[in-house]
């Protein structure tokens, strides 16, 4: 099956719904007050230091965003988005091994900020507009159903996996099923339509091109 054959409206859509399940903040954020207990517990942090890794992390994807956004538009946004599902649950799980305390978590807590920002809403919505000339926001409001999901399923799966197999090896599953669900969309699906159609990066690509190919196909045919 050719990439061109799986891209369509509807495969974008249902792999930004997938995507957006098993993103950063459904599967870091939303689960961050589950594992609170635990980690205060093994640390003996106070409940604010604790507090303090969840701001770091939306800081630092307010701040990697537009350096993401930029280079989702000047290179392919499935190296992009592929590259930030891995580096992201790799960050995780790396982090559920460290035993150094509270400034590693710091510090890794800022890595999957930064590394994870690529699986954000504003990456698997912003190739919507090229894809939807029409009922663009039926379309945005479809995918976004994954962030809902996201949000319910999470933080249950989290409270059992840390009740079965303890917070790290509960951190670890959670990487993994980020991995195993959202990589395979971001591979083969979610591209600008101008990468399936002209395989060029949105930053080469015209409208004003697109519009003249598609009148001398009018013509030919």
């Amino acid at each position: 099956m050719s990439g061109r054959s799986i891209r369509n409206p509807q495969t974008i859509v249902l792999a930004s719904i997938i995507g957006l399940a098993v993103g950063l903040p459904q599967v870091f954020l939303t689960t961050f007050s589950v594992f609170l207990a635990p980690l205060i517990a093994e640390f003996s942090w106070t409940r604010s230091e604790a507090s303090v890794l969840f701001s770091v992390v939306t800081i630092c994807i307010a701040f990697s965003s537009p350096v993401v956004s930029y280079m989702a538009r000047r290179f392919s946004i499935g190296r992009i988005l592929t590259a930030s599902i891995i580096l992201l649950s790799s960050s995780i799980a790396l982090m559920a091994s460290t035993t150094s305390g509270y400034l590693s978590f710091l510090i890794w807590v800022m890595v999957i900020g930064i590394v994870g920002t690529g699986t954000t809403t504003f990456t698997y919505l912003g190739v919507f507009p090229s894809w939807f000339s029409q009922r663009l926001g039926i379309a945005l409001g479809i995918a976004a159903t994954g962030i809902g999901l996201g949000q319910m399923i999470f933080p249950i799966v989290a409270q059992q996996f840390i009740s079965d197999f303890g917070w790290r090896n509960a951190y670890q599953l959670l990487a993994l099923i980020s991995l195993v669900i959202g990589l395979p969309g971001a591979v083969f699906v979610i591209r600008y339509k101008s990468e399936v159609v002209h395989g060029e990066s949105l930053q080469d690509y015209s409208p004003k091109v697109e519009r003249r190919q598609d009148r001398k196909s009018t013509r030919l045919n």
